[in-house]
């Protein structure tokens, strides 16, 4: 339902930014001669208005409804693009100065990207640093203990240590568990490129040690030739371009593996998780 409520957000502040956009492009083209905007037609500044407002809304909702798990680096990456570019059109043909009606609608083209971009971004900027279980209680240990169903239980545990870990150190075994959950809730979201992509990908140089600790053995039969591709302990500023080039060569053979990744039932990440904790209860506390 969130996932679905996030993208309503995304697609109101678009369709809010939009419009804010268009209002530039007809004060540039049908308005240019008026000095104040309280001079213009009435439907304009009501235009104007409505579009500010929309924007304002989808920004408000996506607060509330967008998070790290159902928003994608990728929306930032496109976004950025259409600043850039928009940016480009309205400030370069700005600084011309050859005069032509060519040249005006340019200028108002890259208004309209500058403007989507920008907004959406923002809505985007949000998704990415909030915490999706924010709005979750976080059990505690002996809650957690208590529960005897699988699923309940590799839930709680996984929320427990996303919690524990902006406060704490996690034990070997903690962050094991951790890695891989979140590895899976990535990869169903959005696939291998997107664990990369996110800040997830700051656990990668562990992911295939957590593997073999957890012993998930299915995920280390598909991923295990992915990841030996890749190179260790990058600094953050080569990490993003090699990985980035690594994944675009292999992009093919990356989302087979998470095609099979996806038929593997759900409960046999559940399971592990279980049987892993319950055998190192005392390095859970």
């Amino acid at each position: 339902m969130k996932n679905k409520l996030s993208l309503i957000s995304l697609f109101v502040t678009f369709i809010g930014g939009c419009g804010v956009g268009i209002n530039i492009m007809l004060s540039e083209i049908l308005y240019s001669d008026i000095d104040e905007f309280g001079n213009t037609p009435m439907w304009y500044q009501i235009f104007m208005y409505i579009s500010l407002f929309t924007t304002f809304v989808g920004i408000i909702l996506s607060a509330f409804f967008r998070n790290k798990a159902n928003t994608k680096i990728i929306e930032k990456k496109i976004e950025v693009a259409l600043l850039i570019i928009g940016s480009i059109l309205m400030f370069g043909f700005a600084l011309s100065r050859e005069e032509s009606y060519f040249k005006d609608v340019l200028i108002c083209m890259g208004g309209l990207l500058f403007f989507v971009g920008l907004f959406c971004f923002i809505s985007t900027e949000i998704g990415l640093h909030r915490n999706y279980i924010i709005d979750m209680k976080i059990p505690s240990m002996e809650e957690i203990w208590d529960k005897t169903d699988v699923n309940d239980f590799a839930v709680s545990i996984f929320l427990y240590l996303v919690d524990k870990e902006s406060r704490d150190i996690l034990s070997k075994e903690e962050k094991a568990v951790l890695i891989v959950r979140t590895f899976v809730e990535e990869v169903y979201n959005g696939g291998f490129e997107q664990f990369m992509d996110n800040s997830s990908g700051n656990y990668f140089n562990d992911l295939l040690e957590s593997f073999e600790l957890i012993k998930a053995n299915k995920l280390i039969e598909i991923y295990k030739d992915i990841i030996n591709k890749f190179p260790m302990n990058l600094s953050d500023e080569k990490r993003e371009n090699v990985y980035d080039a690594i994944i675009t060569e292999n992009l093919d053979n990356i989302r087979q593996c998470d095609l099979q990744m996806y038929e593997i039932e759900g409960s046999y990440f559940d399971e592990i998780v279980y049987n892993y904790v319950m055998e190192n209860k005392d390095r859970f506390n």
